[in-house]
């Protein structure tokens, strides 16, 4: 999918990490979280890679370039006795934003949730985060739902 004319959007590949792993360090750091590192990171990039895991990435790239990536991963929704796609994660650099790029990745993760049977597309953001907001309210409706960490 392209949200510029030269802006692909891909499955993320091995040879995405080190571009993926400096864009997934900014993302830590936008959320003010420690960065993964050893093992965990390892982990992550794992699942995102595996074929038989059901954890997907992808990345969106300008000539050798990662400008963005989403990750996501189905789950099941008994009341609707179906699956929802859940998009963990949304980032693109800042001074790649305002190029539709977040658009593409959303609109790509949603094209493989419904590759993949799912339902819908599912998504939380930080409620101050206006900026992504304007874009998630201009794709989808927002909920109603209030989330909960133990």
């Amino acid at each position: 999918m392209s949200a510029d004319s030269d802006i692909r959007v891909l499955p993320l590949e091995s040879a995405h990490r080190r571009e993926w792993e400096r864009l997934y360090g900014a993302y830590a750091d936008f959320y003010c979280v420690p960065r993964l590192q050893g093992e965990k990171l390892e982990t992550l990039w794992k699942w995102l890679t595996d074929p038989n895991d059901p954890m997907r990435g992808l990345i969106a790239a300008e000539g050798g370039e990662v400008l963005g990536f989403a990750h996501f991963c189905p789950q099941r929704n008994p009341l609707r006795s179906g699956r929802v796609m859940y998009l963990h994660d949304l980032f693109v650099i800042p001074n790649a934003r305002g190029r539709r790029i977040g658009e593409a990745l959303i609109r790509a993760a949603a094209r493989a949730a419904r590759e993949e049977g799912c339902i819908r597309l599912r998504w939380a953001t930080r409620a101050d985060n206006a900026a992504a907001r304007k874009l998630y309210e201009r794709l989808a409706e927002r909920t109603d739902w209030v989330v909960y960490d133990l």
